[in-house]
């Protein structure tokens, strides 16, 4: 009988919705991976006192995975140019049903130009 009990209390547990969306990757957490990504790679490309970094939005594109569009902004230091602005895209996404890291993979090619 504690059998039977345990094996309907594990199979609820394992039925119900929050447990099969545990590895769902949500908005938030996406976005935050994002903004990371581009100020990070912001500082990297452009090593100046100006770089900078935004997150412009996030799409899903399946349950594991969001695709997010930024931009990087820099400024020669001294300012002797324009400023720079690059528009990329990356997708965020668990390489797994049960993984917990979030990967990022570059979408395509930036696209610079002088503002």
């Amino acid at each position: 009988m504690r059998r039977l009990a345990g094996a309907l209390v594990v199979g609820a547990v394992l039925a119900s919705p929050a447990v099969a969306s545990a590895h769902t990757l949500t908005m938030g957490l996406a976005l935050a991976k994002a903004r990371r990504y581009a100020a990070a790679l912001a500082v990297v490309t452009w090593p100046t006192q100006n770089a900078t970094s935004q997150v412009t939005r996030c799409v899903r594109v399946s349950p594991h995975a969001v695709n997010c569009a930024f931009f990087t902004v820099s400024e020669s230091d001294p300012v002797i140019q324009r400023r720079f602005r690059c528009d990329e895209t990356v997708q965020i996404y668990y390489a797994t049903p049960r993984s917990h890291y979030r990967h990022t993979r570059p979408i395509g090619m930036p696209r610079c130009q002088r503002e």
